[in-house]
């Protein structure tokens, strides 16, 4: 099995991107309880290996900022609702494209180690579920797949 914070690391060194610190288990704790949810292993162990971007380079060549567990934000309540939807309560916004024009969320259900990707924050407001893993999400975004783009959804 691929290591996904390996690849995205080997990925990103390529750019001059500004690696956040890898989060510990006492920051995916604190996640996990100020959000009364319990992350599956796929998301731990991405947040362990990777964990996003910290300024000054926070956002690649294409314009996506992956952001460190300290920043990732519930859809639910990321720009005072405006980018929710119905279904939305354990979806969380972990990495922006082009300053906020658009994002993406994992969601994830209770006891369930599956984790489903959406772009979110476009103008309809319908989520798009573009990857049903973050491993599928991450080979999205290194081989820079239309998927990626709301303007060229594609229905998985």
């Amino acid at each position: 099995m691929t290591n996904i914070g390996e690849v995205l690391r080997k990925y990103w060194s390529r750019m001059e991107i500004t690696f956040a610190p890898r989060a510990t288990t006492e920051e995916l704790t604190v996640f996990e309880k100020s959000n009364a949810v319990q992350l599956p292993k796929e998301i731990r162990d991405y947040f362990l290996d990777a964990n996003g971007f910290a300024p000054p380079n926070d956002q690649d060549e294409n314009g996506f900022s992956f952001w460190p567990i300290s920043r990732v934000t519930p859809i639910a309540t990321f720009d005072n609702g405006g980018w929710s939807f119905r279904g939305c309560d354990n979806c969380y916004l972990f990495v922006e494209y082009l300053s906020l024009s658009w994002g993406y969320a994992f969601c994830i259900s209770a006891g369930s180690p599956m984790v489903r990707i959406c772009i979110v924050g476009t103008a309809d407001q319908r989520p798009v579920f573009i990857a049903e893993s973050i491993g599928e999400f991450v080979d999205l975004y290194v081989r820079n797949d239309d998927r990626l783009y709301p303007a060229k959804p594609v229905s998985i």
